[in-house]
Parts: C-alpha cells; structure tokens; sequence
C-alpha cells in the first residue's frame, strides 16, 4: 500500500520561461504516468507539482513556420488535455475525447481494453487543485506553483493556512501574517564568491 505519491512531470514545455517552444509529445505526456499509479497502485493520496501553465495543457497543430512544418499548441484548445486528464482522475471522460487516445497511446494501454474502460469511467479521486505562492507559507521564494491533491480514501483534502504575506500587506501591519522571507536571510555571507561573469563556461 502506498499512502502518498508525488509526481513533479517534467514542466519545461508548459513554463513560460522555456524559452523556445517545445512540443515532444513523450515530455509533454509525462503527467499521463499518474493515471498508471491512479489504476495499478492505487495511493491513498496523490500530489503533483509544477509550472501553473499546465493548466493550458491541450491538443497539438501543425503549422509553416518559414518553409517548414512546426508542431505547436493549439491555441484554441488551450486547457482540453487538462481537463481530460482530471476527468479520468475522477469521474469519467467520454469514450470518443481525443485525450483518451493520448492517454492510452503514452501508457501503452488498448483503447477497447479495461484499462481504458476504467479511463472512461473515471478512477474515483476527489481532486481539488491551486495555485500556491511558496513565500506565503515561510518559504524564502516568490515562486509560484500550480498544486494538485486527489484523494481516494474519503478523507477531506486540508490545505494548509497562508502564515506570510507581503511587508506591505494589510495582514502584516495589522500582525495577523508575517512578513515574506527574503533570500537573503539563509545566504552565508561569510563565504567566499565569484562572478558568475568570470566564470570561463
């Protein structure tokens, strides 16, 4: 028995600071191998981390770019994939939505099998998913990530109470938050540096 699971997929394709566009469906499908542990392993509880634009996480195109064939995302199907995702997570996705033959193709699994049919019908996880600042919670970093918690025991998902804010807020003046960390306090000033401009790589 397995009682939490974390999954942190591969979000270079999704983050915004990626730079290049990328679109290698095997990196983008990563998030398919929670619906593996979701049917064969079963975790009580499952958490997956990453860039919050996963939530954009839809069908690719194929597009000329300058004389050649580009794949790129869908611009008009942002999200599609995402929600399909969730959907056999939890109660079901229709046996004919394009994410189903995805999903299946990146797990392995026959479209008409019962692995599929178990897909369609939905794995039966309460999932509720947000949006979390890590400097709300202590952490010495403004970073943003999207957070996801499925649950299959019947127990409520508990999220955890914000204890900072910013120093300017209205929750830190009035004393109710403390103020975000700033980096700077767990930096040993102590030690020796260098530029990175000097570095010769």
């Amino acid at each position: 028995p397995v009682g939490l699971a974390w999954f942190s997929p591969d979000c270079k394709h999704f983050s915004k600071a990626k730079g290049a566009p990328l679109v290698d469906r095997k990196i983008r499908g990563l998030s398919w191998v929670i619906l593996r542990w979701a049917m064969t392993v079963r975790p009580r509880v499952i958490m997956m981390e990453n860039v919050e634009e996963i939530q954009t996480w839809g069908p690719l195109m194929e597009v000329w770019v300058q004389e050649h064939i580009e794949t790129v995302p869908d611009p008009e199907r942002k999200g599609e994939t995402f929600d399909a995702f969730i959907a056999m997570l939890t109660t079901g996705v229709s046996a004919d939505h394009p994410a189903l033959e995805e999903a299946c193709e990146f797990l392995q699994i026959d479209i008409d099998g019962p692995e599929a049919k178990r897909l369609i019908e939905g794995l039966g996880y309460v999932i509720e998913h947000r949006e979390l600042v890590a400097a709300d919670y202590g952490a010495p970093t403004t970073r943003k990530r999207f957070v996801l918690v499925g649950r299959c025991d019947g127990q409520p998902i508990v999220w955890p109470e914000r204890t900072h804010a910013p120093r300017d807020s209205e929750e830190v003046k009035s004393g109710k938050l403390k103020p975000w960390r700033s980096a700077a306090e767990i930096i040993d000033w102590t030690q020796p540096g260098y530029s990175i401009f000097a570095s010769k790589q």
